[in-house]
């Protein structure tokens, strides 16, 4: 059986990582998020460091901004 965990996606991001910036986006802090999902800081750090994976959390993040902005706008 395949562990789907560390199977790369076409965005380069491991299942693990897209679940990192999901709990980075839902956390108030990384080394909330990092227990969260049983990784250390420092792991959580270095994906922050890594090209791919900052650019797909960049975007999620803007993503999430913008969306929580045209929320804001709907109910004003």
């Amino acid at each position: 059986m395949t562990d789907i965990r560390h199977i790369q996606r076409a965005d380069g991001l491991t299942h693990k990582q897209e679940q990192a910036i999901i709990a980075l986006l839902n956390e108030p802090t990384v080394a909330r998020a990092a227990r969260s999902l049983g990784l250390s800081e420092k792991s959580l750090y270095r994906w922050l460091d890594d090209r791919a994976f900052g650019r797909a959390y960049r975007k999620a993040r803007r993503e999430a901004f913008a969306q929580a902005i045209a929320n804001s706008q709907r109910y004003a």
